[in-house]
Order: structure tokens, then C-alpha cells, then sequence
């Protein structure tokens, strides 16, 4: 098999002759129609619950019981993305890696009204599941008072619990401000404003929370102040101007959401209901999500560390 390294695809896949093509193309989960999507690191979560021990027996259960409802919702989601992104093209063939959605009306609304339902649920039962995960830290830790509300205090003050890493606790800060800020005012409080699906032909999914009302121009110099405080851009980079629009800044200010002070995050929040954002990907959400549960799984012993390699293997 000869590969061209000058003709690539646009997910780094070379091209190859149609002929050499194997019947398995790649799978499934390295389809760049999934670049959104991965899956939910429920191995951790459940070594976290299994670690509990007997005396803990019905707190073990709500986790297994979350982890089935959020990969339930995840493979939903999975499926939905490879049935919405079809290829342009056979294997082998540029089009093959840029995508064109259902041209076939009832399929293409059902399978888009999938994607906000199936993504909204998975963001109802990660609220679930991480408040789980907090009050099984309390367990290991003696802390029986232990919630999600607490762990949070927790991760956003100085010094940080020996048990919490600080790449554990950049991950719980991140969660909250976009994740969970998603769930509580996009899924469960949406109030006036509504979220809509937008695909690219290269597998890309956002779900966009739009404004009832255009920004003013207060709202783009605080958002514009903002980013630059946080990002090196290029010289004239201005929020409003070009093509930078708002939706795109408020993406790069969700990228530091974790290093945000309290006063930058309440104004971030607030823009957050004027200017519209884009809520966190599936990936972005399992990537976090598992940079929390490894650290804890990490500190609390060889024990948990063994049952996880041995759930992922």
C-alpha cells in the first residue's frame, strides 16, 4: 500500500487507491464523522464506586445506574452523528472524508431532533453522575456532608486538598462553568432562549444557544477586553469586526473557563445570556470528565488503579 504524504485528508487519513481499500475501512470510533463525539469515561467512574466497599451498597448502585443511563445517551449520540454525516464519496476518494447530512426529509429531522435530545439527557445525567462521584470522594475521605457543590468550593480555593490535583481541579472548574452551566440554563432553566444543532461537512457538531436580542456595542467591548486579557491574538483582533463574532469568542473564553477569576466568570455568565455560546462538546466534556476521575482514581490507591486498568483492558 503506497501512501502520497502530500495528498492527505482533511483528518490526517491518507489517500488510498480504492483497490487497497480493506472491507474495514477504519472503525467507527476513529471516524472523523465522530470528532465531537467520545466516549464517556464510565471505567472510572465505576472503579470509583466499586472502591466503596459493602457498607456503601446503595451509593455503588446510583453510580452503575448513572453509567448506564450516560452511555445509553452517548451511543445514542454516536449513532446519530454517523447516520447524520454521510460520506460525499466512496472510500478512497476525497469526498469521502467531507460529509453532506440525510437528503431525505422525516430522516434528516428525526435524526437532528435525536442529537439536542439524547445531548441535553446526557448533560441531566453527567450532573448525576458527578455528584455521585463527589459524594463517593467523601466516602474515601470520611466527609459525609461531600457533594458536588462542596467539591467545587473546594477546587476553586487555594491550597487544594492533598486528594485533588491540580489538573483534577482545573477539570471540575471547567465542568461546572460550561457543562453544568449548559444543563442548568440551556436544558433544565432555558427561560426565553433556545439552542439550535449547526454541522459542518467535516464531522463537527455544535450546539449553539442564540440571543433573543443583538449585543451593544458595551456587551462586544467587555467580551473583546475579556478574550485579550486571556489569549494572544493577532494585531487588530477585534470581538465584532471581520468575522470575529461574539459565539466564537465566547468559545476561546470557555477554553480558560477553569482560569477564570470570580469577577471575569460572573461577567462571562452574564454575556453568556446576551450574546449566545456554543454548550461543550461530547468530547470535550468525556475529556474533562476524565481528567478528574483519573486523578482521584490516581491518589486513592494501587487497588482502584488495578480494577481501572483491568476495566479498560
Amino acid at each position: 500500500m503506497t501512501f502520497d504524504p502530500e495528498n492527505m485528508a482533511n483528518d490526517g487519513v491518507p489517500y488510498v487507491p480504492v483497490d487497497d481499500i480493506p472491507i474495514e475501512w477504519r472503525p467507527a470510533e476513529a471516524s472523523p464523522r465522530l470528532k465531537c463525539w467520545a466516549a464517556f469515561p464510565v471505567d472510572l467512574l465505576g472503579t470509583i464506586g466499586t472502591s466503596l466497599g459493602p457498607d456503601h451498597e446503595p451509593l455503588t448502585i446510583a453510580i452503575y445506574e448513572t453509567q448506564r443511563r450516560i452511555v445509553l445517551c452517548s451511543q445514542r449520540l454516536k449513532q446519530a452523528y454517523l447516520e447524520w454525516f454521510q460520506p460525499s464519496g466512496p472510500p478512497g476518494m476525497h469526498a469521502h472524508v467531507h460529509y453532506q447530512s440525510p437528503r431525505d426529509e422525516p430522516k434528516r429531522s428525526t435524526i437532528e431532533s435525536s442529537m439536542v435530545v439524547d445531548y441535553e439527557a446526557y448533560l441531566v445525567f453527567l450532573d448525576v453522575a458527578l455528584d455521585l462521584a463527589a459524594q463517593a470522594i467523601g466516602v474515601l475521605i470520611n466527609d459525609p456532608k461531600m457533594n458536588w457543590k462542596k467539591l467545587l468550593k473546594l477546587a476553586e480555593q487555594e491550597p487544594l486538598p492533598e486528594w485533588l490535583s491540580n489538573d483534577s481541579a482545573h477539570a471540575v472548574r471547567h465542568l461546572q462553568r460550561t457543562a453544568l452551566y449548559a444543563r442548568n440554563n440551556a436544558v433544565v432553566h432555558p427561560k426565553l432562549l433556545y439552542s439550535v444543532v449547526r454541522t459542518d461537512n467535516t464531522g463537527d457538531v455544535s450546539y449553539m444557544r442564540l440571543p433573543t436580542v443583538p449585543p451593544t456595542e458595551e456587551m462586544l467591548t467587555s467580551l473583546n477586553n475579556l478574550v485579550h486579557r486571556h489569549f494572544d491574538l493577532v494585531e487588530g483582533a477585534r470581538v465584532g469586526v471581520n468575522g470575529f463574532g461574539p459565539v466564537i469568542a465566547m468559545s476561546l473564553l470557555d477554553r480558560a473557563s477553569s482560569k477564570l477569576s470570580d469577577d471575569e466568570r460572573k461577567e462571562v455568565d452574564g454575556l453568556r445570556r446576551t450574546v449566545g455560546y456554543t454548550l461543550p462538546s461530547v468530547r470535550d466534556i468525556a475529556e474533562a470528565a476524565e481528567t478528574f476521575l483519573a486523578g482521584i482514581v490516581t491518589f486513592f490507591g494501587d487497588r482502584a488503579a488495578a480494577l481501572a486498568r483491568g476495566r479498560r483492558d
